[in-house]
This record gives C-alpha cells, structure tokens and sequence, in this order.
C-alpha cells in the first residue's frame, strides 16, 4: 500500500481514505474505512470513462448484479455512487497480498497441492460469479487475492461496463477488456465473451502458480505476441506436475464448448477433508500473516491541509478515529475475511470457544463440506524460511491422497531531427491465535491518533519556487503542508529536476521558530530512483516563513530557495486556456515529414496530464508517445516532469526527454512556447492550437 498523494481526497462517501492499494484500467483504488469501522476497497472511476454516453448505465447494471454475489470467494460489494461526478463502488478489503505478488516476487511456484486448492477455491468464486448472471473477463494473478483459509476473486462483473454496448459504447483506445498473458482466444479476436472465456483465463493462471510463468510466453514478451500465441498456437506446459496437466489443457482449450466446466473442475479438485495442513505451504502462511500485520501498520491517515471531497461528495469533517478495537461486522466469522480485515472478534459469552481455538479453525481451508480438523500442536519454528523449504506430503496430487484428490483425466534514439530529437510448517503458529494477537495490538497502537498539532496555520497549504545549483540546474520545488505533532507526517513535497522527479512524504523533526523536517520517499520518475536519487532523507531541511506571510524561505545545508503561495490543490489546476490539442509539423534531415501534437488535459498536480504523440505524415504511424506529470502551476505556465514513454510504433526508437515548462506565447493565445528545464534559456519550441 502507497500513502496518499497531495491530489487524493481525504473522504469518499462515508469512507474515511487510508492509502493508495493501486491502480487499474478503470481507476484509482483506495484503501478506507467506514463509519463503522470497517476496512473497505474504494474503486473510482476515471472522468474520460464516467464522460462515455452509456457508461454510468453499463455500471450500475453490473454494481446491482455485482452485489448478487455474495460468496465467500470473493470480495463483497458493500456501496456505490453511480451518479457522482467521480463514480466509485466499495467493495470488502481483504488482508491478503495477489497471487501475481507471492509466484512473481515473495514466493515463487506453489506446491501442486496448493495448485489443486486454489483451483477449487477459483471455480466455487466463477460459480457464483456466473450464477448471478456476469463473466469475469480479467481473471489473473493480480485479481487473486491469497489469505490463509482460501482465495479471493476481486474485481469481478464491473469490468464488463468497459465493453461497447448495443448503443455504442466505449470506443477510445485501450477499452478492450482483458490483461495480455491471461485473456481468451475470443477475447483477443473481439468476440462474444461467455463463462468459458472465465475458464480459459483461469487454466493459464494456474499454469502460472504452479511453474511461476504464463503459458503464452513471458508477460514482457509483447502484446501483439502473446494475443497471437493465444488465439494460435498451443500452449507450453513443460514443467506442471503430471497430475495437473489434464485439468490445465482441458481449460486452454481454443474452442469455449471443448473446456471443461466449473462443476467438473470442482469434482476434480475435491479436498481431501480428513487432511490437517493448511492449503498452502508452513512459510508461505507465516509470511500471509507478516503482510497482514504490515498493512494495519500502515493504515494510519496522513493529516493534510484541506483535502477536498470528490467532486459530487458532501464536505464532511474527518471522522474520529474508531474504537481500538472496532466492533465486529454482524457476520458470524471468527478471524480474517473478506472486507472485515484481520480484526479480532469481541470476547465472546461464557463457555465459547476461546480466540485462539476459533483461529485454528480459521487457519483450516474451509472448503464447502469440509470437516472441522482437530488443532495440530504448536510446533516452534523460525519466522523467516526459505521458499524451497516446505516438502508437500508424500502422495500429494495422487489420486484418493494427500490434500486433493485427483480426477480423470481430462481433455487432455526518435526518427527525424526536428527540435524534440535532442539529446516444519508455520500453520501451528498461526493458528495458535499469536497473528490476531499481534494485528490487535498494532491496531490499537496505530488508531490511537495524534495528541499533538504542533505546525503554526501560518504555515499551512502549497508553497512553489525554484532555485539553481552550483552548475546553473534549474530545479523546483512544492510543498504542501497540513496540521500535524512532533514525529508526525505533515505534508507532501515535489522535487523537480531536468531528468528526475522526486516525490516525498514530509515528517515533522520539530517546531519552534521554523518547520523543521525530513523526507520519506513515495515514488519517482523514472520509476526506480526511489532507491537511489530519491532515496529517503534524514537530513533535517528547514522552511520559515518570511515577513508577511505570502513567501517561505527553504533551507537545506547551504541551499536556499524563496517559495511563494501556490494554488490549492484542484481537480482543475490547468487554466483553461491551455486546454487543447496543439501541432507542431517538421521535416527531418532525412527528408521525412512528421507531425507532433501536444495535449493537454485538466486534473491535479501529480497526474499525468500532458501527452505528445509524433506520428508520420504520409500515413498517420504513430512513432512515439510520451507522458508527462504535472509538477506546478505558475499562472498561465506549467512545469512537467520528465517523459515516461507510453507506447512506441514498429521499429521505433523512441529516447526519454527532460522536464518542460509550457506557456502561451506573449499576445499569441494560439501558440505554445515548450522549454526543457535543460535547455531553458534555448528558443522555445512552438506548437499551434489545433481546432
């Protein structure tokens, strides 16, 4: 989980935000919690997706079928605003990391025993989801969520909203529905999409989880590639254990009525309900209960200065914090489920089970008509093994033993020189209640709140500038700073060079005749330099506000820089006079003829919000796209960080250029003027407003 971004809203609904879970191709996903004290998923929708004629319709068809669900395979859906200028829906939060984080970086391939399980776990999730009348159409890795009685299926049904319908429909690029590696040959010719297509996808995840690659080839190998592997030839199945290889081909079939059904895999992956071992290996349940732990440690809500609502969403104040301990949700569930957390339950009456009883049978895989298995006794173990020590029993995978009882087998540098082309197991441990007891106490710990508001309102809201270096670098700077105590986050920061954009969380050192600070790293771009030039910075940085209050002078060691107020933080920072397309055509050396064009979207400090696509006149080739963040507003002129590359056309080579500042021209409102932060006192580069 990432901490929240100066454009992030503090509440969504009656959903209090806690931090960033990720990001998807229908938008941005947080972490938060209600009134209640439940911890939930928060999923809005981008604007150019709630702009498309038909989709709020699409959506709140698929959120009413969605919440018809309701299995224990998936994750719930709880709440949605289908209206709001920013759509969102509320789905259960489940404590667990994706099967794509534990094959692809913690783990490595799961034993085939747990292959089988999750196998059984996905098809009762697709049974459902198909039973309420939706197909999945994104079932991968990364919508696996791993937890220790089971998996979860996330994401599920709202993905058909993206699909064009009768009326039309989303048309812009990038709108097909799948994830290259993990769609359906039907999927990748553009046909009709059925619970079959559900069932091709998950034969390729579960080739993923038991060799740890895809069966198309490697995930980096290429979008066009893979489609065509999948819609045309056979898939690679070297390295899956023998006994799961019948169940796997007979779901990559290319045709939908020759792969096998949900009720059929179910039968074939039946647990084995006299087994006492958890569904996955010791380590690897130890290591689920690490992630659980580190996440409640990071769930405490970042104070910021007046962080708005979505547009569409009541202003609220903050809600207080919830008790220590939240009251548990009505359903009667002892220990971790989908959208509660890992939240211990409330004493229970006299003569009940105790809390770790009820955790060990918690820590059971509690596959539909499973028995409860006896509490295996606490074996001492270290915390940490390596993933190549766990041995699954002898007989695993064979028919009538082990954990699973197996089946029949089954069917079977840029073109041109225009001015851009510059330079023993751990299940005892868990289930002896000592993961619950450790995620109430961090949780008691972590919801206590701040008794400290240390930072002067003087000092409060966006401060911008930009100073130079020994060697005349042109660098900027913004601050964003919110109430907070001694020890505590208070802020934000933007660092901007020619080639790197640095984003950090400010932590209060001190306050007395300044705002002493340190500097924690979020993320960058490029992405990587958080662990070099943008690493985490203990050096203690200084702000004081100067005479009048309208500017801010910032030190660190021998460098100083003069910040003046910026704007407050908006969902429309860009003025709108800069909001177009903008061309520029040239011809290169070469003789060839290209045309650039420029554009520039509204959104907040942050996102990326300018794109510049080069593409060749004679044929419209797209040669190379690049993105770019935006960094500042200074009235009429913006500042972006560096290029990030966003899709290069055949033979290609597209380099990554500096940070630009953008303005239009004196007296000119059809030309922009475009500088390099490297070469700002260079002719500026002009495009023309395309109408």
């Amino acid at each position: 989980m990432d901490r929240l971004r100066p454009q992030d809203p503090h509440r969504i609904g009656e959903y209090r935000l806690l931090g960033r879970l990720g990001e998807g191709g229908m938008g941005q996903v947080y972490l938060a919690r209600s009134e209640r004290g439940r911890t939930v998923a928060v999923k809005t929708i981008k604007g150019e997706l709630a702009a498309e004629p038909d989709f709020r319709r699409r959506f709140a068809d698929e959120i009413a079928a969605a919440q018809r669900v309701g299995d224990r395979w998936t994750a719930p859906v709880l709440d949605a605003d289908t209206d709001a200028a920013t759509p969102w829906v509320a789905t259960g939060y489940i404590a667990g990391p994706s099967l794509h984080e534990v094959v692809g970086r913690d783990y490595g391939p799961l034993p085939e025993r747990s292959v089988a399980l999750l196998a059984n776990g996905l098809g009762h999730a697709l049974r459902a989801i198909h039973g309420a009348g939706l197909v999945h159409r994104d079932l991968k890795p990364s919508n696996v969520l791993m937890t220790i009685d089971g998996p979860r299926v996330i994401d599920f049904g709202i993905a058909r909203a993206l699909e064009p319908g009768p009326g039309g429909g989303v048309t812009r690029t990038g709108a097909t529905v799948g994830s290259p590696g993990f769609m359906a040959p039907e999927q990748v010719r553009g046909q009709q999409v059925t619970p079959a297509s559900d069932i091709f996808c998950l034969g390729s995840l579960l080739a993923y989880a038991a060799t740890g690659r895809t069966p198309f080839g490697a995930l980096d190998s290429g979008v066009h590639i893979l489609m065509f592997r999948i819609a045309e030839e056979e898939p690679d199945l070297d390295g899956l254990p023998e006994a799961l290889r019948p169940l796997i081909a007979s779901c990559l079939a290319k045709e939908p009525e020759r792969r096998i059904g949900v009720d059929e895999l179910l039968a074939r992956t039946q647990p084995d309900v006299t087994s006492r071992d958890p569904w996955l290996p010791g380590a690897l349940v130890a290591q689920l209960g690490r992630h659980a732990v580190a996440l409640l440690d990071s769930e405490s809500p970042v104070s910021r200065v007046d962080i708005p609502v979505l547009p569409g969403q009541p202003r609220t104040d903050p809600a207080p914090p919830p008790p220590a301990v939240p009251t548990a949700d009505p359903t009667p569930r002892p220990a971790a489920q989908p959208g509660g957390g890992s939240v211990p339950p409330p004493p229970g009456p006299p003569g009940a089970p105790s809390q770790a009883a009820q955790a060990a049978q918690a820590a059971q895989p509690s596959w539909p008509g499973a028995r409860p298995a006896p509490r295996p006794t606490p074996l001492p173990s270290p915390y940490s093994m390596p993933s190549g020590s766990y041995l699954p029993p002898s007989g695993v995978g064979q028919p009538g033993t082990g954990g699973w009882q197996a089946g029949p087998a089954g069917q079977g540098a840029a073109k041109g020189g225009g001015w851009r082309d510059r330079k023993a197991p751990l299940a005892a441990l868990v289930a002896s209640g000592l993961v619950l007891v450790v995620l109430a106490v961090v949780l008691v710990t972590r919801l206590g709140g701040s008794d400290g508001n240390a930072v002067d309102e003087a000092y409060l809201g966006v401060w911008q500038g930009e100073y130079s270096t020994a060697g005349d670098e042109a660098r900027e700077l913004r601050f964003e700073i919110a109430e907070g105590g001694e020890g505590e986050l208070v802020g934000n920061a933007l660092t901007l060079t020619p080639e790197i954009l640095c984003a950090y969380d400010v932590r209060l050192d001190s306050f007395d005749d300044g705002l002493h600070f340190t500097e924690e790293s979020n993320w960058s771009v490029p992405e990587g330099q958080v662990t070099e030039a943008c690493r985490d910075n203990s050096t203690v940085q200084t702000l004081r506000l100067a005479e009048g209050g309208e500017e801010m002078v910032w030190t660190y060691g021998e460098q100083e820089a003069t910040l003046s107020r910026g704007p407050d933080r908006s969902d429309e920072a860009v003025p709108e006079a800069l909001l177009a397309e903008w061309e520029h055509e040239f011809t290169d050396r070469d003789g060839n003829d290209w045309r650039d064009v420029i554009t520039i979207e509204q959104g907040a400090v942050g996102d990326k919000l300018l794109r510049y696509v080069r593409t060749e006149q004679d044929d419209d080739e797209v040669e190379c796209v690049w993105e770019n963040r935006l960094v500042r507003v200074a009235g009429e002129q913006l500042t972006f960080g560096p290029d990030q590359l966003a899709e290069t056309g055949r033979d290609a080579t597209c380099g990554v250029y500096a940070s630009i500042r953008v303005r239009l021209k004196e007296g000119d409102q059809d030309t922009l003027q475009i500088n390099w932060l490297d070469a700002l006192d260079d002719d500026p580069a002009e495009h023309q407003r395309n109408d």
